[in-house]
């Protein structure tokens, strides 16, 4: 019974992986982007997560599951960029978001 219960945690923490991933928005100019909405999620959309970059453009995931991914942001003031991502671990990914292209 030892030995089943042993296999049992190893199963359930083996398989659990928690990644991070943060890094900094900015615009096409180089400043910083406060208040980016920034989305994390799945490409069959099982898994999605949303942050803001903070007020230095900084954001952060904590808890992610390994895996790959895509990532989107974008502000009221620029356009919207997204790209393919893969969490293993702690991961900076740094985002440089398109000048707004809409015209109204």
């Amino acid at each position: 019974m030892k030995t089943i219960l042993l296999l049992i945690c190893f199963v359930v923490s083996y398989n659990y992986s928690a990644g991070q991933l943060s890094g900094s928005v900015k615009d096409n100019s180089n400043n910083t982007v406060a208040a980016a909405r920034i989305t994390v999620f799945s490409a069959d959309t099982t898994f999605f997560s949303e942050a803001r970059s903070n007020a230095t453009g900084n954001y952060q995931f904590t808890g992610l599951p390994n895996g790959n991914y895509f990532i989107g942001a974008s502000h009221p003031a620029t356009g919207y960029v997204q790209s393919p991502i893969t969490i293993n671990g702690t991961v900076t990914y740094n985002i440089s978001l398109p000048p707004d292209t809409a015209k109204g």
